[in-house]
């Protein structure tokens, strides 16, 4: 039959396989993205453990209250190592 007069589940089922294989691997690719992050998660909630006991959350309210613009640049300015 032609893929034209197919309904769209018909197309999808040819095109891609089952549902159980495209959920295994969705299933599969989350696991490996959840395993190279946990790392970086870990350490990060390390590091926030660490800022918790060692700064009180009137320092750092006052720090980010300067005004909207000054706050967002600071708060920009401390995320950009985050990712490296």
């Amino acid at each position: 039959m032609n893929l034209l007069y197919r309904s769209f589940a018909e197309q999808a089922f040819v095109c891609y396989g089952t549902y159980m294989e495209s959920f295994t691997e969705i299933a599969v690719a989350s696991w490996r993205v959840f395993q190279q992050a946990a790392l970086y998660v870990l350490f990060g909630f390390l590091v926030a453990g660490i800022l918790r006991v060692y700064l009180r959350a009137e320092s750092v309210a006052y720090f980010f209250r300067r005004g909207r613009i000054k706050s967002v640049v600071y708060a920009a300015l401390l995320g950009i190592p985050i990712p490296l």
